[in-house]
């Protein structure tokens, strides 16, 4: 199996420059507007395609919004809207869809930190919850939330990006260097293997530290920024 990471990112320093894609690859040079997201979405931070309901996606709304998935279709109709109950939105920014113990779990990360200052952040994680009948039935519960809270092992820091890897564990990528950082710096890499989930019923986890991308985004131009991620899977059979 072959798995390749994507990040959102428009990178144009000159240390970026000098990485290529692999023979074969391709980079995407164009994007083609397909639709327009509801007024349920007013500031969408995240995007992952459903795993229950092939066609559609997952978003949520940044900080202070409430605290809800949106399933979207691949024009950007409301499709139903499903409530994380007992949490609050304090500062959502990324997620991802991935094998839990529940089968398929939807992750949220609570990880937004603009000026790098949480000690503490934490990811959500809930079952991939069934669509209420239709868009205009109002917000459903989505069921038992778990909660991960964690902490950096290098000090706090800015993330919009995460993916839940194929075996569980949840791996988050950095969005920028911090503010008090001169030069750009790659972007880095951490995880929370699966058992994080129980070992955080104790105390906040300490992510593990995985190492950094060939992507050098400074710390002011947010053409550069890292605001996505998602991790694909190819198998040996094509």
């Amino acid at each position: 199996m072959l798995a390749v990471l994507g990040v959102g990112a428009c990178n144009l320093s000159s240390r970026a420059l000098r990485w290529r894609p692999p023979e074969g690859g391709a980079l995407w040079r164009e994007v083609q507007a397909v639709g327009v997201l509801g007024e349920e979405v007013p500031e969408s931070s995240g995007l992952a395609p459903s795993a229950r309901h092939p066609g559609l996606f997952w978003t949520l709304n940044d900080s202070g919004n409430d605290p809800e998935l949106v399933a979207i279709d691949g024009r950007g109709a409301t499709r139903g809207r499903v409530r994380l109950e007992g949490v609050d939105n304090r500062d959502w920014e990324a997620m991802g869809v991935g094998p839990c113990p529940a089968g398929r779990c939807v992750v949220v990360g609570d990880v937004g930190d603009n000026a790098a200052m949480r000690t503490e952040v934490r990811l959500l994680r809930v079952a991939e919850p069934p669509l209420p009948a239709g868009a205009a039935s109002g917000v459903v519960p989505a069921g038992a939330v778990e909660q991960l809270p964690f902490r950096y092992p290098d000090g706090p820091r800015d993330v919009e990006a995460l993916f839940v890897a194929p075996d569980s564990s949840v791996w988050v990528v950095t969005k920028r260097p911090s503010w008090r950082t001169v030069r750009a710096q790659p972007v880095r890499l951490y995880r929370l293997p699966a058992s994080a989930w129980q070992a955080a019923a104790a105390a906040p986890v300490v992510a593990e530290a995985m190492g950094t991308l060939p992507v050098f985004p400074g710390r002011r131009n947010g053409r550069e920024w890292v605001t996505d991620a998602a991790l694909s899977e190819k198998r040996p059979d094509g």
